[in-house]
């Protein structure tokens, strides 16, 4: 993949399975769905708009709620730090970034910075000073946890420059693997919209491409979801290659599955392998 002078804009969006104002949400895919059908039977356009007027009042029956809250505040882990970096970097296709080799099995106790979204549905913690994870994500509606919250922070020696930690979602810009930012901080800024909507934009500037990469995440009033839109920009005036995704951490049990259109993968190796049957013939 490669992107010559412009942007590249992704949006995704992360579903609170429990909270209750799904039936509106209902409601609305229903009234597209009848909305296709009846203009298939060429009925008259005074039924469409009373469907339309009948799922505007469901879905603006909760108007006028409270917005939706941002805070900044330190919150204390269990920490397993990494080393102070190799002063020279590395002479290979990662230049100009440095390495981090030294990691420990003694834990101390730090705060990290932490930026939390929130509406009356769902409860949202970024870590800006560990890549800009969204670090995990709460049903208040349960207090149940629906990103995976690892209550250690943890760092091994497994990304392009060595540090890297487990838990909620990590955005991954670059040429390679991990973003080369997946476990430093990372630019970040709040922003309270009109509409009542809070976000927080987290960013870097990508070293081997001179260019940047943003992602805004959002918390609106009244849903019982947040969403991710990722912009990357190359201003460089020439063509870069890039690379994007996002690592996502979700506790597991015995049954769990996980059910994605499409038929291959690609592995760690770089290879496509079938999917969801592997070549051994087991279900992944």
């Amino acid at each position: 993949m490669h992107c010559l002078c412009g942007a590249v804009n992704v949006h995704t969006c992360i579903v609170a399975r429990n909270a209750r104002n799904y039936q509106a949400y209902f409601h609305l895919d229903l009234y597209v769905i009848s909305c296709a059908w009846f203009l298939d039977m060429n009925l008259p356009v005074s039924h469409l708009l009373c469907l339309a007027s009948l799922v505007f009042q469901i879905t603006s029956a909760d108007a006028g709620a409270a917005d939706c809250v941002v805070k900044e505040y330190e919150k204390e882990f269990t920490t397993y730090p990494y080393s102070d970096a190799d002063p020279v970097p590395m002479m290979s296709r990662f230049y100009p970034y440095f390495r981090y080799d030294g990691f420990t099995n003694k834990p101390v106790q730090k705060k990290w910075k932490v930026v939390e979204l929130s509406n009356e549905y769902v409860q949202v913690l970024i870590l800006p000073e560990i890549g800009g994870k969204v670090w995990t994500a709460i049903d208040k509606t349960t207090g149940k946890v629906f990103l995976y919250d690892n209550h250690v922070v943890k760092f091994r020696d497994i990304s392009m420059r060595g540090p890297w930690t487990s838990g909620g979602i990590e955005p991954n810009y670059g040429i390679f693997g991990h973003t080369p930012n997946c476990f430093s901080p990372v630019d970040y800024t709040t922003r309270r919209e009109a509409d009542g909507s809070v976000t927080c934009t987290i960013g870097a500037l990508d070293l081997l491409t001179r260019s940047t990469w943003r992602l805004e995440v959002k918390v609106a009033p009244k849903q019982a979801f947040f969403t991710t839109r990722s912009l990357w920009h190359n201003a460089s005036g020439m063509e870069q290659p890039y690379y994007t995704w996002m690592n996502v951490g979700i506790k597991s049990a015995g049954n769990l599955q996980f059910i994605n259109p499409g038929t291959n993968y690609i592995g760690h190796d770089g290879d496509a392998h079938p999917w969801p049957v592997d070549e051994k013939g087991r279900e992944i």
